[in-house]
């Protein structure tokens, strides 16, 4: 959105306020259930059925890569006691520290 207006502004703040009212509602799906992925899209791209096929193709996969992501960090199963005991990829500390707001000390 190049010019956003007020009424957009407003839209966005009430979105991140019922946002921040459900950080503990989510979805976990159990290894076993069967997620198939499909999008829709109605853009044109100026009738080039190439671009079109591209971008949507890009589209795509780029939100099904963010699914995968969201997926493995939120809905990994660790009890407390895990997460104390047990090292973590260096990934997953990042991203888990990021999410937390932990940053390292400045000495």
């Amino acid at each position: 959105m190049e010019n956003p207006q007020e009424e957009h502004w407003m839209a966005v703040k009430r979105i991140f306020r019922y946002l921040q009212g459900t950080k503990m509602h989510g979805i976990c799906y159990e290894p076993s259930d069967k997620i198939d992925f499909r999008g829709y899209s109605d853009v044109d791209w100026a009738g080039d059925l190439a671009d079109r096929n591209e971008a949507e193709h890009i589209a795509l996969s780029l939100a099904i890569q963010e699914g995968k992501w969201i997926h493995r960090l939120l809905c990994e199963v660790l009890t407390a006691t895990e997460i104390m005991t047990k090292g973590l990829h260096g990934p997953r500390h990042k991203d888990l520290t990021a999410i937390l707001g932990i940053r390292p000390c400045s000495h």
